[in-house]
Order: structure tokens, then sequence, then C-alpha cells
């Protein structure tokens, strides 16, 4: 999540730089409602919308499945679906994560 916190506070802020917006919204939900308006953009939603899970799953309820090595799970239960959390679902997330820094230093930082 901190990455996430920090790419969305730095377009904010480069958006804001360029006088796009006046000021950087302070909850992480109006962030990425500006930043879906200031960038008419179908790649970036998916990536905040992950992001909105993410925060949801933090402040949900943990369950913990098959605590074996590779077969550990996570459970959380967000917006009345259970979402299961293994590590190669870890290891997704986190090629996500890099996709998307990828993604805002080639179209959006080098604009």
């Amino acid at each position: 999540l901190s990455c996430y916190d920090i790419i969305l506070k730095g377009l904010l802020e480069q958006a804001k730089e360029d006088g796009k917006i006046d000021v950087v919204p302070a909850t992480p939900m109006v962030q990425c409602e500006m930043l879906l308006k200031l960038h008419d953009d179908k790649v970036l939603k998916p990536y905040l919308d992950f992001y909105i899970l993410l925060r949801k799953m933090r402040r949900a309820k943990l369950e913990r499945f098959r605590e074996f090595r590779r077969h550990v799970t996570m459970a959380a239960e967000v917006d009345e679906k259970v979402v299961e959390v293994t590590i190669d679902i870890i290891s997704d997330y986190f090629e996500r994560i890099k996709e998307l820094v990828k993604y805002v230093e080639e179209e959006m930082v080098a604009k």
C-alpha cells in the first residue's frame, strides 16, 4: 500500500505543479477519483480499483488457513466476498505494482 500511496501522491503533486488542481486531496478515495478525472485512462482504473481493494483488505477481519510452508493462506471478507491471499497471489500483487510503476514512469511522468 505504501508504494501505491507514494505513486498517487506523486501524480497528484505533479498535477498541482502543472496547475491542473489547486490542492492534493487528503483521503485515498478522493485521490483515486481525482486521478480518474485527470487521466481519462482505461489503464489506470484497474490499478486504482486494486488499490482500493487492498485498503479494504487491510481493515477487514483476517483469518489464517493452511499455515504450512507454501500453502499458507490469509482470507479477508471484503464487500461481502471472501478474498483469499496465498504466496502465489502475493507474488502477482507485487508484479502488478511493478507494472504500475513502469506505466507511470513511461506514460505519465515522461509526458
